[in-house]
């Protein structure tokens, strides 16, 4: 109950600066090329949403490392961690290191290795905690300074990346960057020295969507050429870090390979899932989105592949939230979507129902 009165309050915040008009029509409505989603594509974003789920685990502490999933790495009542007809690679998942954000700090998750895959995880959990919820409300912009700073300003001085003009970010979820340590890097490091031909992604839901995309650029910085995958990311930046952050990540340049190929080029780059109806996704309304956005246009589970379509790089003039709010009985009533907010192909808001 304390969660629901904490998220109302969020959307009560918010609800002013958000207008209620029918919606903006995406991208894809446009004269483009279809982009196709693929078979390949779409049990990625499945298999990465169920990742994000049983990072709930984490609260429960029953997130085992240094073990696999089928060993017990993860609970053994979920199909996804210890049957293997609904996760072939049960054997070839560990779980590496647990990552327990101490009071006062964000970024609790996981860090585990897809030996099938041929990919090293790092998975970031949504709000759970009283914290974790006080940083979602502190909505005023806060100005970006990199954890990795001093790589951060060699490779502007040398002209490897731009700098980040006028670079602001919601001040709730800076905070991770104010408390982010060594270690958690070091981890990594570690992790590719033995596996450097694997491919890091760094996934999210909610708050650890918004957690994922910060620890994303600190890799991006350190070389490692992450992907990011973010689902029910609600919106962080301003203009500058949004023009700043999809250069880094060539937004732009992969939206285009996307649309001319008819399909995505889904193993690099920064994207973001948004489930219809999704009101958090929307918010706070005067922060912006970066990267190239992905729909579920179904309401309901399943989630098939035909209910997903790619809307790619939207502008600031085309974002919307995709709902429509007409009456504080309807506000009420709907508990601000939260089923939508908390299904993403599965129920990923919980250590259970995978």
């Amino acid at each position: 109950m304390k969660h629901k009165l904490l998220i109302f309050l969020f959307y009560f915040v918010n609800l002013f600066c958000t207008s209620n008009t029918t919606n903006i029509p995406s991208s894809t409505t446009k004269n483009i090329k279809t982009v196709e989603i693929q078979t390949e594509t779409y049990d990625r974003l499945v298999y990465f949403s169920k990742m994000c789920a049983i990072a709930n685990c984490i609260s429960y502490n029953q997130l085992k490392e240094n073990k696999t999933l089928a060993e017990g790495g993860c609970p053994q009542h979920l199909k996804f961690c210890s049957d293997i007809n609904a996760n072939k690679a049960i054997h070839d998942i560990s779980i590496e290191t647990v990552i327990l954000a101490k009071s006062h700090e964000l970024g609790t998750g996981y860090i585990a290795i897809d030996h099938m895959r041929q990919v090293i995880a790092l998975v970031f959990r949504g709000s759970s905690t009283r914290w974790d919820w006080f940083h979602d409300l502190r909505l005023n912009p806060s100005k970006y300074k990199p954890f990795s700073l001093d790589i951060y300003d060699e490779k502007v001085k040398k002209g490897e990346i731009s700098e980040c003009v006028d670079c602001k970010l919601h001040a709730g979820f800076s905070k991770f960057l104010d408390t982010l340590h060594g270690k958690f890097m070091d981890e990594l490091d570690n992790i590719f020295q033995k596996h450097s031909d694997y491919k890091l992604v760094v996934v999210g839901h909610s708050l650890g969507a918004a957690v994922a995309v910060l620890a994303g650029i600190e890799f991006k910085l350190r070389g490692f050429e992450p992907m990011i995958i973010t689902y029910a990311q609600p919106k962080m930046f301003n203009s500058g870090m949004i023009e700043w952050i999809n250069e880094l990540f060539e937004s732009e340049n992969l939206d285009y390979i996307n649309k001319e190929k008819g399909f995505l080029n889904f193993t690099s780059g920064y994207y973001r899932i948004v489930h219809k109806n999704d009101f958090i996704t929307g918010l706070p309304a005067y922060f912006r989105h970066a990267g190239l956005q992905i729909n579920i246009k179904k309401i309901m589970l399943p989630h098939l592949i035909d209910d997903i379509e790619y809307n790619g790089l939207v502008l600031a003039n085309e974002e919307n939230n995709q709902v429509e709010f007409q009456t504080w009985e309807r506000l009420y009533k709907d508990w601000l979507h939260l089923y939508e907010h908390r299904h993403y192909f599965v129920q990923v808001n919980e250590c259970d129902y995978i």
